[in-house]
């Protein structure tokens, strides 16, 4: 067995207006009294108020390839079997398999953005993905421990990426992308700040039905985005917790 390539990671400017921990109850007072005059006894708060925000928190992104397998792979000689025939850098392999398989871990911590889980009303996962191979790719996303065992999976089976539109020599001549969501269990929101850890595992397939041969340019891969999407409730007893 090869040893799975890597993901690279980089870090994501994408995301905007996302509160610290502790800053959504400082924002509250300063709402508050901001609008007061100066007869503090004025002001009443109803005991069913209540703050349903909606907040995109970041997870991570990066770039799923091949190349660490293709670097460190010595084509076989001879083979009984049927192959599978890969142009990698316009060198020709013959591979004694049709996909190669990748992990990368996603350690993040969700506390940075929001005190707790139980200020979490509804949450879901969002898979970006942008594909310039010239072939398929599963993936599914796991729930991981502090051991790094696996705890649940995000998606209820893998989820299959289309590959990249191609020209006559089967290069790829424009990306295909797909955005895939679930929405998460109070368990698995809860366990996100317990064990805030995150495992892709991708299979990206070494085959196009179109072609006799595929053709893998190191300089392109698989960009990916993981984030989600959280729904606040801030209720009243919450505001005076924070100040």
């Amino acid at each position: 067995m090869r040893r799975a390539t890597k993901m690279k990671i980089h870090h994501n400017k994408f995301f905007i207006g996302i509160i610290p921990a502790g800053m959504v109850p400082f924002f509250f007072s300063l709402l508050l009294f901001s609008c007061m005059e100066d007869n503090f006894r004025d002001v009443r708060i109803p005991d069913s108020t209540s703050w349903r925000p909606y907040l995109a928190l970041p997870v991570g992104s990066g770039q799923v390839d091949v190349n660490d397998f293709f670097l460190d792979y010595l084509p076989p000689g001879n083979q009984p079997y049927d192959t599978t025939s890969v142009y990698y850098n316009d060198s020709l392999f013959h591979l004694d398999r049709d996909r190669v398989v990748t992990e990368h871990r996603f350690d993040y911590d969700p506390g940075d953005y929001i005190d707790s889980s139980g200020y979490i009303e509804y949450a879901r996962v969002f898979f970006r993905v942008e594909n310039h191979y010239p072939t398929q790719s599963r993936f599914q996303l796991y729930l991981l421990n502090n051991e790094g065992a696996v705890l649940d999976s995000v998606f209820d089976g893998p989820q299959q990426i289309n590959p990249g539109v191609t020209d006559d020599s089967g290069r790829v001549s424009k990306p295909s992308r797909q955005v895939f969501d679930s929405e998460l269990g109070r368990g698995q929101i809860d366990s996100l700040f317990t064990f805030p850890h995150l495992l892709l595992r991708s299979h990206v397939l070494l085959k196009n039905e179109q072609f006799s041969t595929v053709r893998f340019d190191p300089a392109e891969g698989i960009w990916v985005e993981v984030y989600m999407r959280v729904r606040l409730e801030i209720r009243k007893d919450d505001l005076w917790d924070g100040i």
